[in-house]
């Protein structure tokens, strides 16, 4: 059975403020922020809906498609991806675009301030639905290109494909 996953690709990277937020932002300042704050870690995850949820069935043995779009910095994910056996065949490269990134500092109260770049993923993927049987096939369609969302989703209904919807509101998985 093909599993069809679309979503998002992206690095996550995240960042340990070791203070607090609310000592550096002022309520009676907030028409005038200007600030900095100096790390004490940064790390990198492959992130993204459509990575996430691939990795999570490859580690119960499934072999999903990814249908996403990812930037010209796509190598160390896709080595990734083929060291966990998932196939990156279905994923666009977007030559023009970095892949998207979120970056992510979070403080000593677990406030955090985000920055997301969507980078390759605001580029539709393009898939070609003939490639699928659909009688032998699932999809899941997660937050990623919202042209992608609404196509696949018109596409898995005329062609009678299972589809499971997945409302995301964050997620970092630690590989």
């Amino acid at each position: 059975m093909d599993i069809l996953v679309s979503g998002s690709m992206a690095y996550d990277r995240i960042m340990d403020f070791d203070g607090q937020f609310s000592v550096h932002i002022l309520a009676d300042q907030l028409d005038n922020i200007n600030v900095s704050f100096t790390v004490n870690s940064l790390t990198e995850n492959f992130g993204g809906t459509a990575g996430n949820i691939a990795y999570s069935l490859s580690m119960l043995g499934e072999k999903p498609r990814i249908l996403a779009t990812i930037g010209q910095d796509y190598h160390r994910y896709f080595e990734w991806l083929n060291q966990i056996g998932v196939s990156t065949h279905d994923i666009r490269v977007v030559e023009e675009e970095l892949t998207a990134g979120a970056y992510i500092t979070s403080d000593t109260q677990n406030n955090q301030i985000t920055g997301f770049n969507p980078g390759a993923m605001k580029k539709q993927l393009g898939f070609d639905f003939n490639s699928i049987d659909p009688k032998d096939c699932l999809a899941i369609v997660a937050p990623g290109n919202l042209g992608d969302m609404a196509e696949f989703t018109a596409e898995h209904e005329k062609l009678g494909i299972f589809s499971i919807f997945v409302r995301i509101n964050y997620v970092v998985n630690k590989y």
